[in-house]
């Protein structure tokens, strides 16, 4: 490119200098004009090629880098699959036993279900929208200018006395107090501003909350149950639970039930040979009362 341009330039030259000297010697000649001209657009087509040239240079260039990125990926693709394939070859089978129990989804889904509700404590509120935060407000003062209107003279205005929600039982025994006070010492420190909100409000209530259930609900569980027939020797795969736990029932029902009738025949029977029978004849005429006449004397 670099001589093509140099060919180039020297006819722009050689024209113009032929110019010139025709024109210094009092003989301008147009030939030597025209070849001008042509050299000058030689010129100006040539420098667009070397233009081209080196834009396509470039995009040259960007090609061989993208080239050697893909290159270097798809080296590494294929060596992170190598190595991930080793990995799954010395990783051991999983042998599933003959005895095993599938789960259906629909008892997973069920048991997370019931579980939820231990998820998050009960003083947890999800954040309002901007826009519903504001229609909140418009509708609060709504109700607030409908409250405060005139009260009508015969009292229908006047807001009937609501009884106040009963207080929730703050730990007063020692215990209860330690609890609050280790769970109080026991609040992460970053937590998150929304975490913050409601950990405070179970301190200002004295409520202590864990995200598991309590003890007396793990122990009446079906878990608890399994491990009652497994103490008692008995297998939970050839026990149906819920059958068990109504023949349970219905022992301590009828064992409930012995005892009362026994209870009952114990008791003392009152005796009926002295019982007045009463009939329901006529009532006996009642007797005149006597009028008081002591001072009937005075009157004659």
């Amino acid at each position: 490119m670099d001589s093509v341009l140099l060919l180039q330039f020297q006819r722009v030259e050689a024209a113009l200098s032929t110019l010139i000297e025709s024109i210094a010697s009092y003989n301008p000649s147009p030939q030597a004009a025209l070849d001008l001209v042509a050299a000058d657009d030689e010129l100006s087509h040539g420098l667009d090629q070397l233009a081209r040239h080196q834009a396509n240079h470039s995009r040259i260039l960007a090609l061989r880098a993208q080239d050697q990125a893909l290159e270097s990926q798809l080296k590494s693709g294929i060596a992170t699959l190598a190595q991930l394939r080793h990995e799954l070859y010395d990783t051991p089978a999983t042998t599933f036993s003959q005895n095993s129990r599938p789960v259906p989804f629909d008892e997973l889904l069920q048991f997370a279900k019931n579980i939820s509700k231990f998820t998050v404590p009960p003083t947890y509120r999800e954040r309002i929208p901007k826009g519903e935060s504001e229609t909140v407000k418009d509708s609060e003062k709504a109700n607030e200018n409908a409250g405060s209107g005139p009260v009508s003279s015969n009292g229908l205005g006047t807001p009937a006395n609501t009884i106040a929600p009963p207080a929730i039982d703050a730990p007063t025994t020692e215990e209860g107090k330690e609890t609050a006070a280790q769970a109080d010492e026991a609040a992460p420190k970053d937590a998150s501003q929304k975490d913050q909100e409601w950990l405070e409000q179970l301190r200002a209530n004295k409520l202590v909350w864990y995200p598991w259930p309590d003890d007396h609900k793990i122990r009446g569980g079906n878990l608890m149950a399994i491990q009652h027939l497994l103490d008692q020797g008995k297998r939970p795969e050839d026990i149906n639970i819920f059958d068990e736990a109504e023949e349970e029932k219905k022992r301590a029902d009828e064992e409930e039930k012995r005892k009362e009738d026994a209870l009952t025949a114990l008791e003392p029977r009152m005796p009926t040979e002295n019982a007045v029978p009463t009939s329901a004849g006529p009532r006996p005429p009642q007797q005149p009362r006597e009028a008081f006449n002591a001072f009937d004397d005075f009157d004659d």
